[in-house]
């Protein structure tokens, strides 16, 4: 795996900077970003509040149908600093038609922090995923989608801990007019796991509301129901004073509102309050998180 990551890196490279000349345009985003949370280890109770800076980068070449991109993201966390990480990742898109995409990448992730790994902590992998996107322009005012993924994830610090991951996103974009964009979605996802603690099946649905009132000004609203089974998480369950054996499922819904202000062509700003409130058939992990995160972006 390191030997490929290494070889799509150089081609990255090597694409961006070589002295031929092609048709790439060639760009460089930086977006740093700041987040509090009231809930950043997402108990019950005794709730721990924290703050997290994030800066998300990426370098890419892009002709319209070649696209070579090298991103970077690193978190830190003012008191839980367990959760900081480090994230690299090399991809490459092959865009076959204007409604037809293919990605694969591959990606390296580290938690320097970590001291002690059990079930619940994250932990340093690496692996690669591949994706399939398809669209379709139904009519002047509505946009069909569907995505594919497939993820391969090796924690190699712990054992027998490796992830493969199918998932699907079918969506709508409805655009009633120039101020409007309503976007409905659904998702559904299979984690299957060496470890069988992290076996799930996934499904869900979310629908985002746009407003543009101008072009510099976009305001969102969205809504996200997650429904989780997982496969070999079993818990005792009192019920009508007998005890019996049940798999646990999860309830996730996030309510999020944003704002994003275009400053100019090459920087923006965005603001986003978020409440996700997480309920399980095991209430020792229900939880509730508010988060606001302020981002700045920056495209060169």
């Amino acid at each position: 795996m390191k030997y490929f990551f290494s070889l799509l890196l150089l081609g990255v490279l090597g694409g961006m900077f070589s002295t031929e000349v092609y048709s790439f345009d060639y760009s460089f985003k930086v977006d740093p970003s700041f987040t509090t949370t009231d809930n950043v280890n997402s108990e019950k109770t005794n709730k721990d509040s924290d703050r997290i800076s994030t800066i998300n980068t990426y370098a890419e070449a892009n002709d319209g149908t070649n696209r070579f991109r090298i991103k970077l993201k690193a978190s830190r966390y003012k008191t839980f600093d367990e959760n900081d990480s480090n994230y690299l990742e090399a991809n490459y898109r092959y865009r076959h038609q204007k409604n037809q995409d293919y990605v694969f990448a591959v990606f390296a992730e580290r938690y320097p922090n970590v001291q002690t790994i059990d079930l619940d902590t994250s932990s340093n992998n690496n692996g690669f995923f591949v994706q399939g996107n398809f669209s379709n322009q139904m009519n002047q005012k509505v946009l069909g989608y569907f995505n594919t993924q497939f993820t391969y994830k090796n924690y190699y610090d712990q054992l027998d801990r490796t992830d493969y991951t199918p998932e699907a996103f079918l969506g709508l974009e409805f655009s009633p007019n120039s101020f409007l964009q309503v976007i409905p979605e659904f998702n559904a996802a299979i984690n299957s796991s060496k470890e069988d603690y992290y076996d799930s099946k996934k499904y869900g649905l979310s629908i985002m509301l746009l407003l543009l009132p101008t072009d510099s000004l976009e305001f969102s609203l969205s809504y996200n129901f997650q429904k989780t089974l997982y496969g070999d998480r079993p818990f005792t369950l009192i019920r009508n004073g007998r005890s019996t054996l049940e798999d646990e499922e999860e309830d996730q819904k996030t309510l999020d509102f944003g704002a994003t202000v275009y400053v100019s062509d090459i920087m923006f700003v965005s603001g986003k309050y978020s409440i996700i409130e997480v309920t399980s058939n095991n209430t020792s992990n229900d939880y509730e998180t508010k988060n606001f995160k302020m981002s700045l972006g920056f495209r060169f």
